[in-house]
């Protein structure tokens, strides 16, 4: 304890308290925080913040459910026209994918006789199997895009359908 009307330097970094005449605590002066709260802090404002953003989020996607769909059944024909939108992309590029395959085994044919027969393959046939083999990656690339995002819209909407039963329940017993 030190009573004067200055802190000393080797408790200025101590909780402090002002007096008044009678001794009485009129003002309490916290102590300075250290690094390690600063930190502490500063994390728990930014999971705060984030908690907040993300229940903003949720009550954005809530009302653009209920504002978009009267019903469960609205949402399954939606999700069922999506799907059957997406299979159709699938079937183009299954389609395209068959194709290129059956150009590049007679491609690969041309080359194999030149082979066969001694001679180098042409320039033109080997300029042709190298795009043929860019265009099928690419296509098979795209064939798995396109699965992967009908996996996802089926993901989003088992999720979105549960909110909407949740959201609907909640909405009767108010």
């Amino acid at each position: 304890v030190h009573y004067g009307t200055s802190i000393p330097p080797q408790y200025a970094q101590q909780k402090s308290e002002v007096l008044d005449s009678q001794g009485t605590v009129v003002k309490t002066i916290q102590a300075p925080k250290t690094a390690a709260q600063i930190a502490a802090e500063k994390k728990q404002k930014a999971a705060a913040a984030e908690k907040a953003r993300q229940e903003a989020a949720q009550r954005q996607h809530d009302q653009v459910l209920m504002d978009t769909y009267t019903s469960v059944a609205d949402m399954q024909r939606d999700l069922k026209s999506r799907i059957t939108a997406i299979d159709s992309q699938i079937n183009v590029t299954n389609s395209s994918i068959s194709g290129l395959q059956s150009s590049l085994a007679d491609y690969e044919n041309r080359a194999d006789r030149s082979t066969k027969a001694g001679k180098p393959v042409p320039a033109n046939v080997q300029q042709k199997l190298d795009d043929l083999r860019s265009q099928l990656a690419t296509n098979q690339k795209l064939l798995m895009q396109q699965q992967r995002k009908k996996n996802e819209i089926r993901a989003q909407f088992k999720t979105d359908i549960a909110r909407f039963k949740q959201l609907q329940a909640e909405q009767a017993n108010n």
